[in-house]
Parts: structure tokens; C-alpha cells; sequence
């Protein structure tokens, strides 16, 4: 059975393999993200969480 995801407020969310990770700055996050693509990973930028959706999804 599938777990609830717990989101933190105001952090940048992207996933790699149906597992979200997570940082505190944009800058950090989009990097993360990057180097998890330039691998060969299969990431997906999710963007900023609010408290009730993703924003900043770029």
C-alpha cells in the first residue's frame, strides 16, 4: 500500500525513481537535479512546495 508523501513547506522537490528529494535553495536543487539527468537518472523537477501544490515549476 502506497504511503502519503509528507512535503516540507518552501523547499524544492524533484524525483528520481518515484522518490522525492528535496532542498532547501532553488540553486542547490536545480544543480542536484541536473547532475542526477547528466547520469542518466530519470529526474523530474517538481518545484516549490507551498503547503498545497508545487510552484515554481520550471
Amino acid at each position: 500500500m502506497a504511503r502519503n508523501k509528507n512535503y516540507k513547506t518552501d523547499k524544492y522537490y524533484f524525483e528520481v525513481n518515484n522518490i522525492a528529494i528535496y532542498r532547501d535553495e532553488e540553486s542547490v536543487a536545480k544543480k542536484a537535479f541536473e547532475e542526477y539527468n547528466k547520469v542518466g537518472k530519470n529526474a523530474n523537477w517538481l518545484g516549490q512546495w507551498n503547503g498545497k501544490k508545487f510552484v515554481k515549476a520550471s
